[in-house]
């Protein structure tokens, strides 16, 4: 067998790092500016913030998705007028049509 290690030390303060920029890691700019404005205290509040609003996004996107696209809403009746008018403009649409 192979000779296997594992580095088991893992930063478990949930301290975000982007990509390192010139050799200095650096937080997110939404945890920054949610750090800068005071809305919390620390970087972990901010990925619990930040999380909890993307599944609220994602939920009002669901609702409003089924809203639009998959509720069934009930056909409305016609009053008598507006079925004489689709009756007249059948009419017309049949008269002009070629046999």
């Amino acid at each position: 067998m192979s000779e296997i290690q594992f580095n088991e030390e893992s930063n478990l303060d949930s301290q975000f790092t982007s990509r390192t920029i010139l050799g200095a890691p650096t937080s997110p700019k939404m945890v920054k500016a949610l750090l800068k404005t005071g809305i919390v205290k620390n970087e972990k509040s901010a990925g619990y913030l930040l999380l909890g609003f993307a599944v609220v996004c994602l939920i009002l996107a669901f609702y409003i998705s089924y809203t639009f696209l998959y509720a069934k809403n009930a056909p409305k009746k016609l009053t008598p007028e507006q079925e004489k008018q689709r009756q007249d403009f059948m009419d017309r649409v049949n008269q002009n049509r070629p046999q």
